[in-house]
């Protein structure tokens, strides 16, 4: 049970220097945790994505394969088979 009514309590003066200050440095802290909270969201997502590429790409190989990107070769090398000799 309530021992005083709360509308006849004395209202606390919020514009006073000390709950300005109290609230900014909350508002501060609450800041500073949400974005730490975001940075660590961002940073587990991208661990994840990096650990999906790399099992796609041990899935695949063939399909994730480095292709050389060099010049024809334009002289006529011939290549004798074993059976030609």
């Amino acid at each position: 049970m309530l021992q005083e009514n709360p509308n006849e309590a004395i209202m606390p003066d919020y514009t006073a220097e000390e709950h300005s200050t109290l609230s900014e440095l909350s508002l501060e802290a609450i800041y500073l945790q949400k974005e730490e909270d975001e940075e660590q969201h961002l940073q587990l997502q991208q661990e994840e994505e990096e650990a999906t590429k790399l099992e796609e790409w041990k899935k695949n190989k063939n399909k994730y394969a480095l292709i050389w990107h060099g010049k024809v070769p334009s002289d006529l090398s011939v290549i004798p088979a074993a059976y030609a000799i």
